[in-house]
């Protein structure tokens, strides 16, 4: 009998869990998903974004956009092949710039929950904001999403420019 019990009890936890309840499922009606493409991107639009969809090499979706002034790019995480995503990437790339460093993105990553920055090869930055839509997002919730990763860019742009105007204060005078 407790076989049974421990059984169904199991059944049930992961019954409810999001990623469990939601595998092979539609988007539902009014929710955001990155199973669904085609309502990111009149989600985005709808909050005054421009939102070009198309694929990438890999040949899942990707949708290019702007915000803060910033050209940003979302892709689709966490596929079956190039369909049935479950995740969204926010991205962004930064030219080489003699302020980054390690020590740089370590600081930023140190101070922002919600993003991480990276140092590519050749010296320039990325930095991402990563979520899981299993289930769903209401127009509200990715709404936020949108405003924090919009929040984001400016943050960078803020560090970026405190960081140069240290740099520059710290050079010898001529």
């Amino acid at each position: 009998m407790r076989g049974r019990f421990l059984q169904f009890g199991a059944a049930a936890v992961l019954a409810g869990l999001p990623g469990a309840a939601w595998a092979g499922n539609d988007c539902p009606d009014g929710y955001v998903c990155a199973s669904n493409p085609d309502g990111v991107v009149a989600s985005l639009q709808a909050q005054g974004f421009k939102a070009k969809l198309s694929k990438g090499d890999d040949g899942r979706p990707e949708i290019d956009s702007a915000a803060s002034g910033f050209n940003f790019t979302l892709f689709f995480k966490d596929c079956d092949g190039a369909v049935k995503c479950t995740a969204l990437e926010f991205s962004t790339t930064f030219t080489k710039a003699p302020e980054y460093s390690l020590a740089y993105v370590n600081e930023w990553n140190d101070a922002h929950r919600f993003s991480t920055m990276s140092l590519l090869k050749d010296g320039g930055i990325l930095v991402t904001y990563d979520l899981s839509t299993a289930g769903g997002l209401d127009q509200p919730n990715f709404s936020d999403v949108v405003d924090t990763w919009n929040q984001t860019l400016g943050a960078a742009e803020t560090f970026y420019n405190a960081h140069k105007a240290k740099a520059e204060g710290a050079k010898p005078a001529a």
